[in-house]
């Protein structure tokens, strides 16, 4: 059977402009009959469903502070979000780039979703003055705190590609802010300010529907309560006398919904993530014991209008505890109540969280360094042959590094995407020698698979590799 492929013809367009003078530009171009995939894919029997029609790529560059920069959710048949700086700027903000990725877009060819506008009321000149130049105020005429240089530590995008989390401290104190951005409002809202966590940094996440989104899923910063906010609902702005204090230092903004912090999670923190359960939000927690043992938390608050109890906890011990590991990767069925979790680099467990019993192990016939699980059971794999990955071993850390980490800590040149069928237990290779990928994801209503990467190994400069099924 026959493919088309569209990939980049960089050779020769440099090849050209080395004797026009031009500047290099990435182009796509359809080359018939060229990709193939591997003869054992071909089989209609091995998953008819996942054959791999086309594969587009796109390229651009971003905030490096960003986890992903790039969704599929809610976006059209051959279109995908990215968060992307502007054509000559460094530092500023990132605009929310939709664009159809077809046509070969390179850059800041793709039209902005909003364009960024300076806001002509400043509410939050702290977080405004992180993407612009700094210019030192002059005595008095400052308020308190706003003469003190921010660094961003780190951005966390939603599932939709729409709305963010931004952590930024102080250069010269210990002074600490979290914000809620949305991009198509273009409206900050401070969610945190006070003191930074105590060790390491503070952990937030977006539950998987982009509805709930908490900036401390470990309790670093409050270190009694998780605190939720529905990023459905509309906010005002009603300054700092809205905000609740934590002691003399830190305060936060009112939130929508709380969890308390489950008492074992004072251990080994390997693990959290938000869920979704019935219109509200969950928290599951992993966390190692001092025995060595894993064990895995579900908490989670029940609807308004149920007449029973308002919030829940099951915690069950996770069988084949991932002792070999140096880090944890792990799905949540919220229908089964399963969390499935690698055990090694070639074989995944799963636990019944409702009843603590063990599931099924999964066998893999190559290297697995992350996995995405999709509501048929099946699973999307990077993996790798690489002997470096057979070697790793939990004396390196235990400080759950992403798969981009990974990748450079172990020297793994690159990695291929497979999918696992849960019916036939096969594996099929859907695409080659992926270099620095950051993450991956499916979307089910347009049937494609993103996987971003690096393009140059700095998470500066994106690839989103988009193939459609």
């Amino acid at each position: 059977m026959n493919r088309k492929c569209l990939i980049p013809a960089l050779l020769v367009i440099l090849s050209v402009c080395s004797l026009t003078g031009c500047a290099p530009r990435e182009k796509t171009l359809l080359l018939p009959d060229l990709y193939t995939l591997d003869p054992e894919s071909e089989d209609p029997a091995t998953g008819e469903d996942f054959t791999v029609k086309k594969i587009y790529t796109y390229s651009y560059e971003t905030s490096p502070a960003l986890d992903q920069s790039a969704s599929l959710k809610g976006c059209g048949e051959h279109e995908v979000s990215v968060i992307a700086n502007e054509e000559n700027t460094d530092g500023q903000m990132p605009l929310l780039r939709q664009v159809d990725y077809r046509y070969g877009f390179y850059d800041t060819s793709g039209q902005s979703k909003t364009p960024w506008e300076e806001p002509q009321k400043v509410l939050h000149p702290i977080f405004w003055r992180l993407w612009s130049p700094y210019e030192a105020s002059e005595e008095g005429e400052a308020d308190a705190g706003e003469d003190l240089l921010y660094e961003i530590e780190k951005m966390l995008l939603s599932p939709d590609g729409k709305k963010m989390l931004v952590y930024a401290r102080a250069e010269s104190w210990d002074n600490y802010f979290v914000w809620f951005y949305d991009f198509e409002t273009q409206t900050p809202y401070t969610l945190y300010q006070g003191a930074p966590p105590k060790e390491g940094e503070a952990k937030g996440a977006f539950s998987p529907s982009g509805r709930w989104v908490s900036f401390d899923t470990t309790g670093s910063l409050h270190q009694k309560l998780i605190l939720l906010y529905d990023c459905r609902k509309d906010r005002l702005d009603e300054g700092e006398e809205s905000f609740v204090s934590i002691d003399e230092f830190s305060s936060f903004y009112p939130p929508d919904d709380t969890l308390p912090i489950v008492e074992a999670a004072s251990q080994l923190i390997w693990e959290t993530g938000l869920f979704d359960r019935s219109g509200q939000a969950g928290l599951l927690t992993v966390i190692q014991e001092y025995d060595k043992s894993v064990l895995a938390i579900e908490s989670y608050s029940l609807p308004p209008d149920d007449p029973e109890l308002a919030y829940t906890e099951n915690s069950y011990y996770l069988y084949g505890t991932p002792e070999s590991m140096p880090y944890f990767r792990y799905a949540l069925d919220v229908k089964s109540n399963h969390v499935y979790y690698l055990y090694d680099v070639s074989r995944m467990w799963s636990t019944d969280l409702t009843h603590g019993t063990s599931g099924i192990k999964t066998d893999f016939s190559h290297a697995v360094l992350d996995f995405l699980r999709l509501d048929s059971g099946d699973c999307l794999l990077l993996c790798t042959q690489d002997a470096n990955a057979y070697n790793i071993k939990a004396t390196v850390n235990l400080t759950n590094p992403d798969p981009f980490t990974l990748q450079k800590e172990w020297d793994i040149s690159s990695v291929d995407l497979y999918l696992y069928s849960a019916e036939d237990e096969s594996e099929r290779l859907l695409y080659k020698d992926l270099r620095n990928v950051i993450r991956m994801e499916y979307d089910e209503t347009t049937r494609r698979i993103l996987v971003e990467t690096s393009g140059d190994g700095t998470l500066k400069r994106r690839q989103c590799v988009i193939l459609e099924l």
